[in-house]
């Protein structure tokens, strides 16, 4: 079984990207084409990890997010920057 990883995103400062992978309930997995909502259960949790980790073309692990922008981007939202450090697993 591949190691997995699970990202935390702060869907109040990262509106566009909570939107664009429908995550609309907190908390929320996705993973490939699945997504968990709520509050889940063990046994819906150990489903879909197992689901999720079995599917093909499925990378889990580590996202850095490059902190290096251009001063027209530092300009911007702070919605639309990039998070400080890296979203841990």
């Amino acid at each position: 079984m591949p190691d997995i990883s699970v990202y935390e995103i702060n869907i109040d400062r990262y509106r566009r990207l909570a939107r664009a992978f429908g995550i609309l309930v907190v908390p929320t997995l996705v993973a490939g084409g699945r997504t968990l909502a709520g509050l889940p259960t063990p046994s819906d949790l150990q489903n879909f990890v197992l689901q999720a980790s079995s599917e093909d073309g499925i990378c889990f692990g580590e996202l850095s997010l490059n902190e290096n922008t251009s001063e027209n981007h530092q300009e911007s939202s702070k919605e639309e920057s990039a998070p400080e450090g890296h979203l841990f697993a």
